[in-house]
């Protein structure tokens, strides 16, 4: 199933694929012979110019996906928060 998140980065035309999710990043690192020495999450909140191509998929997504991003409209642009995970990886 496509993430809510996937499908409006990908709206963005930047070659955006997908966002990894902190247990893939984990595991990738693992095994290229990194550990996970630190972590913390942050939150980013920024307008985009998306808003007519949110518009197009806004009544097929979940009322909770909207709640847990913050996504409104104010002054004719689409306003989102992400959760960062921002991670710290050292060498074996």
């Amino acid at each position: 199933m496509k993430r809510f998140i996937d499908t409006f980065m990908q709206f963005k035309d930047d070659g955006h694929v997908r966002f990894y999710m902190k247990s893939e990043l984990i595991d990738l690192a693992n095994r290229h012979g990194f550990e996970l020495c630190k972590s913390f999450e942050s939150n980013i909140r920024f307008p985009s110019d998306r808003t007519e191509k949110y518009l197009q998929i806004a009544d097929s997504i979940d009322p909770k996906v909207i709640e847990s991003y913050e996504v409104e409209i104010k002054y004719g642009q689409l306003y989102i928060t992400e959760q960062v995970n921002n991670l710290l990886f050292q060498k074996l």
